[in-house]
């Protein structure tokens, strides 16, 4: 009997040996995979830092280059303050600077506009890609004398369409349009002013200095529209 409660001892001893060894692994498995994640949270904390200041650096450099575009924008427009542009004057096969001229000098007459040579500073042609539709761009030596020309333009056609019959060229009679020399950015968000206009029933959409305005009726107060968000805001 003793020898077989010895026995048995020893047997319980040994699965109390493995129990504890076996408690022991789970220690340190537990106390790696706390380690582990705690790690994984630290770099999952470092990570969103370094997303959170690539946002903020992102916002940064966003803000910056539309400061940066907003500048050129003004720029541009202020090297266009003297320059109009006049479309629809059919193209020849040869085209001087002096021809040029005195196509602008004739148009001038034409709205009773007296334009002298050393009033222009430049006139050329665009380079868009249809042979038959190359604005020309009128550089005057002062702001004074584009919008004179432009106002006397407006006065004419109210009570007569300016073509290119009057101006006695050949070919099919075109009317003749002169507008501001806007740019890219803001020739587009004209476009889009005027698409407005007509389908919500405003009445006027023009440019003038650079700036494009929207007025509903007569008497209506105008809204300037600085970009394509703003047209929005009109309605409400």
């Amino acid at each position: 009997m003793k020898q077989m409660f010895l026995e048995f001892k020893t047997q319980q001893e040994q699965k109390i040996e493995k129990i504890y060894t076996f408690i022991a692994e789970i220690k340190q498995q537990n106390s790696e995979i706390c380690y582990s994640a705690d790690f994984l949270s630290k770099s999952y904390d470092s990570l969103v830092g370094k997303i959170e200041k690539l946002e903020s650096d992102r916002q940064t450099n966003h803000d910056y280059i539309r400061t940066l575009e907003d500048k050129l924008e003004r720029a541009e427009c202020y090297t266009r303050a003297t320059c109009l542009e006049v479309r629809n004057i059919p193209v020849p096969n040869k085209e001087s600077k002096p021809q040029l001229l005195n196509t602008i000098t004739n148009l001038g007459k034409l709205i009773n506009v007296t334009i002298q040579s050393h009033e222009v500073r430049d006139v050329f042609r665009t380079r868009s890609k249809g042979s038959e539709h190359k604005p020309i761009i009128v550089d005057f030596t002062s702001v004074i004398m584009k919008e004179k020309f432009i106002y006397m333009y407006k006065q004419f056609k109210k009570s007569s369409a300016l073509t290119t019959e009057l101006l006695k060229m050949a070919g099919p009679i075109k009317p003749i349009y002169v507008s501001e020399n806007l740019s890219a950015k803001m020739k587009r968000l004209f476009f889009l002013v005027r698409d407005f206009a007509r389908v919500n029933n405003f009445k006027y959409s023009w440019s003038s200095h650079g700036k494009i305005y929207l007025r509903k009726s007569d008497g209506a107060p105008h809204y300037i529209i600085k970009d394509e968000s703003e047209l929005s805001k009109v309605l409400k």
